[in-house]
C-alpha cells in the first residue's frame, strides 16, 4: 500500500523515475501490458466467493449458456454445477423459465450413459424429506412429467424405487376434498396396453395392484370399460379376490346408474353379491361350464344353496335334476319292508317312495322315518324282487 505521509529521499525518487521509464520503453516495444491489481468484487477461481447480494450472469445470444460448468474427470464422481443452501426453506439449485409460450424448461438434465440419470434428486434426511419435487399452479398442469421416447422394448416415463420395508416406489395423492380427483392416473393408446399396471415379483405372496378406501361407502378398486370394468387373471391362484370384514366381498351390478346413484349397496356378511335390474330377463349371477359345474354352493353344517322369491319362482330347473337323497333300491322276494340307513334323517323328515317295478296288487303302504334311517313298508310280502324309488326332504 502506498503511504503519502512517508518522507521521500532523493534515492527513492530517482529509482521511481528509472522504473517508470523502463515501463514506458517496454510498452513502446509492443511487449505485454502490466496486469492490473485484482478487484476484490471480481469472481475468483479456485476458491469460495462470498457475497451479500445476488451475483448474476446474462447472455442474449441464442443457444448460449449464461453459466456453464464442466467436470472433465473421467473417473469417480464430478459435478458440473453445484449449489448449496443452508436456509431451512432454501433451494440449492433453482431454475426458472419465464417464457409464456413454447416448451420452456426451468431445469433440464441429460445423460449419455445407459446407466446414467438426467436429473437426480436425493434426500439424506432420516426423518421425511423429498428427493425430487415438482409443482404446477396452472389448470391442467403437471407437477412432475416423465417421457420415455424409445419406440421398442420397455421404457418407463416415471420410475420409482424404495428400499423401505413399508415404503412406496411411486405414490400419488389428490388433496382436493371435492370433484373427481385421482391419486394416480394412467393412460394408454395401445389396444394391448394397460393404463395402470402392477407387478409383484416377491418369491412368495405379494399383490400386483391393491386398492384401499377408509370410508364406509367408498370403493377400494373401481373399474369402468365398454367390455370389462375389472378383469383378473391367475395361472395358479385367484383371478379376482374380494374381502369384506362384515359386508360384501365382491359386488356385481348390471343396470343403469341414474342421478349419481351408484347401484345397490353392499349386503351384510356376503362373499359375492350380484344384482341386475335391467328387465325381466336380467341375471344377477350367472355361472357357465361346458362340462363341469356352472355354479356350486357348499356348506359344512348350513345350507349349500338357498333360493327365495316373494311372488315368483324360487327355483326353476331346465333339464335334469339330481339329488343325492333320492335313489332306487331293491326289496328282495319274501320281504314286505326295507330298512334304509341315511345320515341326517330325523323323525320329522319327509320321505316319499313308490314302486319302480310293475307288480299288480302291490303298493307302498307307509314310510316311517327315525333318527338316521327310515323304513319302507309294502302292503304285502313280495313274491319276487321289486325296485322302489325314494326321495327324502328335510
Amino acid at each position: 500500500m502506498f503511504d503519502s505521509a512517508a518522507p521521500k529521499t532523493r534515492r527513492v525518487i530517482l529509482a521511481s523515475a528509472v522504473g517508470g521509464a523502463a515501463a514506458l520503453a517496454v510498452s513502446a516495444l509492443g511487449g505485454p501490458e502490466i496486469a492490473s491489481a485484482h478487484d476484490p468484487d471480481d469472481v475468483a477461481l479456485g476458491q469460495l466467493n462470498h457475497a451479500t447480494s445476488t451475483t448474476g450472469f446474462e447472455t442474449a445470444t441464442t443457444g448460449t449458456a449464461a453459466v456453464q460448468g464442466n467436470a472433465t474427470a473421467t473417473t469417480d464422481q464430478g459435478v458440473g454445477v453445484w449449489g448449496e443452501s443452508a436456509s431451512p426453506e432454501g433451494t440449492g439449485v433453482y431454475g426458472r423459465a419465464i417464457a409464456t409460450s413454447g416448451g420452456a424448461t426451468g431445469v433440464s438434465g441429460e445423460t449419455a450413459s445407459p446407466d446414467g440419470t438426467g436429473v437426480s434428486g436425493s434426500s439424506t434426511s432420516l426423518d421425511g424429506g423429498t428427493g425430487v419435487h415438482g409443482e404446477s399452479a396452472a389448470a391442467g398442469g403437471v407437477g412432475v412429467f416423465g417421457t420415455a421416447t424409445n419406440t421398442s422394448d420397455n421404457g418407463a416415463g416415471v420410475f420409482g424405487i424404495t428400499e423401505a420395508t413399508e415404503g412406496t416406489g411411486v405414490r400419488g395423492r389428490a388433496d382436493a376434498t371435492s370433484g373427481a380427483t385421482y391419486g394416480v392416473y394412467g393412460e394408454t393408446f395401445s389396444p394391448d396396453g394397460t393404463a395402470v399396471y402392477g407387478d409383484s415379483q416377491a418369491a412368495t405372496g405379494g399383490t400386483g395392484v391393491a386398492g384401499w378406501c377408509d370410508t364406509d361407502d367408498g370403493v377400494g378398486v373401481s373399474g369402468y370399460a365398454g367390455r370389462r370394468g375389472v378383469e383378473g387373471n391367475s395361472q395358479a391362484g385367484t383371478g379376482v379376490y374380494g374381502h369384506s370384514g362384515g359386508m360384501t366381498g365382491v359386488l356385481g351390478f348390471a343396470g343403469m346408474i341414474d342421478m349419481g346413484v351408484p347401484g345397490p349397496g353392499p349386503v351384510a356378511k356376503t362373499g359375492v353379491f350380484g344384482y341386475s335390474d335391467l328387465d325381466a330377463a336380467s341375471v344377477g349371477v350367472l355361472g357357465k361350464s361346458p362340462a363341469g359345474k356352472g355354479v356350486r354352493g357348499e356348506a359344512t353344517s348350513g345350507i349349500g344353496g338357498s333360493f327365495a322369491s316373494t311372488t315368483g319362482i324360487a327355483l326353476d330347473v331346465s333339464g335334469k335334476a339330481r339329488f343325492s337323497r333320492a335313489k332306487r333300491v331293491s326289496i328282495p322276494a319274501g320281504a314286505s319292508s326295507l330298512h334304509v340307513t341315511l345320515a341326517g334323517v330325523t323323525s320329522s323328515s319327509l320321505v316319499f317312495a313308490n314302486l319302480q317295478t310293475n307288480r299288480a296288487g302291490y303298493y307302498v303302504g307307509a314310510i316311517v322315518p327315525t333318527t338316521g334311517a327310515f323304513t319302507i313298508y309294502l302292503n304285502k310280502t313280495l313274491a319276487s324282487a321289486t325296485y322302489v324309488a325314494y326321495f327324502v326332504v328335510n
